[in-house]
């Protein structure tokens, strides 16, 4: 098995590269960028949602969490703002990587962790019922580390362009899933967003 590295901006440009270590996969996506936004000052913690009982879900292992820290640790070791875990992009992340470890299958392709499904990140996002002014992703999986969180985190850090997602000034909030397939395989999923603004009343003169 040899993984790849597939980097790629929605909506339809992708760049694919090999990767220097075998059992390490790792993709970014984001939307287009709207403006830049400042960063928002320091994000409390929240709770993450318990996984569902019975899967393989990297909740018992306290993945998810380890996760959303690492993530704001290196936000902050860059001088930038933690991310609030949003309960929604949890539950989106927790969805694809669950899906991704059920099928055992880095994506259709097992190639691309972005599409699964034929579903790629801006439609399970949408279908999530998040709505959005900055979303972008992460996905990658480890298999046969002893520590696969800090590996795959080492692994988005040394890429330019998941590195780029993790510290997106503009994005607030977070949502990660780690789920492990039948091979052993740990799939990650971090989800980024800035959520859109509420629409505001039209005002109507009489």
């Amino acid at each position: 098995m040899t993984p790849v590295f597939p980097l790629c901006r929605l909506p339809r440009r992708a760049a694919f590269w090999l990767p220097l270590a075998l059992t390490l996969a790792v993709a970014g996506c984001s939307s287009p960028p709207p403006r830049p936004a400042p960063p928002t000052p320091g994000a409390p913690a929240a709770p993450v949602p318990a996984p569902e009982q019975g899967g393989r879900s990297g909740g018992g292992h306290g993945y998810e969490r380890k996760l959303i820290e690492a993530t704001n640790a290196f936000r902050g070791s860059r001088g930038l703002a933690g991310l609030r875990p949003s309960v929604t992009l949890i539950r989106i992340a927790q969805g694809h990587a669950r899906n991704m470890a059920r099928q055992d299958r880095y994506g259709d392709s097992d190639r691309n962790g972005h599409v699964l499904d034929g579903q790629d990140m801006e439609l399970r996002i949408r279908a999530g019922g998040y709505a959005f002014a900055r979303v972008a992703e992460n996905v990658g999986y480890q298999l046969n580390r002893r520590d696969p969180v800090a590996s795959m985190m080492q692994g988005w850090r040394e890429s330019a362009g998941h590195r780029r997602n993790m510290l997106l000034e503009e994005i607030t909030q977070i949502g990660v899933g780690a789920a492990q397939g039948r091979s052993g395989r740990w799939y990650f999923v971090q989800l980024f967003g800035k959520p859109a603004e509420p629409a505001r009343p039209v005002r109507t003169s009489q």
